[in-house]
């Protein structure tokens, strides 16, 4: 089956981006190829949103007492995940910026390596920032 979009022409009748044809088959056949790196992304994106939530609520029900008492660390910590919460048009953007890459890549069918080191990439500051997030959700004891 293929899907075909006539793109307008000039007054001149020269073709203005000319005729795009997409295979809706190479599509899911691309989907199920890198389905796994998606659910990596995805997965990375939703533990990272998980633990924000529940360091953020655990540290206004404890009111920011820790219970580590002369840990220099918590203040900036806390500080970090509210300016975060803050400013969440940052994490949409950053979704925004993913998506824009995986798409640049599975359009350009570019190899399976390029989607793994781009989901690397994108990964690891979802997965620092979980870490932080753990260890100050971790930190506020629960009443």
């Amino acid at each position: 089956m293929t899907y075909t979009v006539e793109i307008l022409r000039t007054a001149q009748g020269r073709c203005f981006a000319g005729r795009w044809q997409m295979k809706i088959g190479t599509i899911l056949r691309a989907t199920n190829k890198y389905g796994a790196v998606h659910l990596c992304l995805g997965g990375s994106f939703a533990m990272s949103w998980s633990s924000h939530c529940m360091a953020f609520e655990k540290m206004e029900a404890c009111r920011r007492q820790s219970i580590f008492a002369n840990d220099c660390a918590m203040p900036s910590i806390a500080f970090a995940i509210d300016w975060v919460g803050a400013n969440c048009w940052l994490a949409i953007a950053y979704l925004l910026l993913v998506a824009a890459a995986v798409a640049f890549l599975q359009i350009n069918g570019r190899p399976p390596w390029t989607h793994w080191l781009a989901a690397l990439a994108f990964c690891a500051p979802c997965l620092a920032y979980w870490a932080v997030c753990a260890y100050c959700a971790n930190a506020f004891p629960t009443r």
